[in-house]
């Protein structure tokens, strides 16, 4: 029930012995992480293998820096190995803004 704003609504329950007035069902709102499907790992592995096609930028949902990167062989190179070290660090994350 995460949604994209980072919250989820959490239902709760007074315990028993616990006296209160008013209803004993109740929600409270909790962050949490927004994941859409996309894997980090995968992501590593494709950018590692991958990358210098443009597949990595692809399946994180960048698909004009992916055929950029396809017909300049991972912008010579350059841009494969920068695509390793951000993904690497967490920089580098899917285009929907999911974790």
């Amino acid at each position: 029930g995460c949604t994209t704003e980072r919250v989820v609504q959490v239902p709760c329950v007074v315990i028993d012995g616990v006296e209160c007035i008013g209803d004993r069902n109740f929600t409270k709102s909790h962050t949490c992480r927004y994941t859409n499907g996309f894997r980090w790992r995968t992501a590593l592995a494709l950018s590692v293998f991958l990358g210098v096609l443009g597949v990595d930028r692809f399946y994180l949902g960048y698909p004009v820096i992916g055929l950029l990167k396809l017909f300049t062989g991972g912008f010579f190179l350059i841009g494969a190995v920068v695509d390793v070290l951000l993904i690497t660090l967490q920089i580098l994350g899917p285009a929907d803004g999911s974790d």
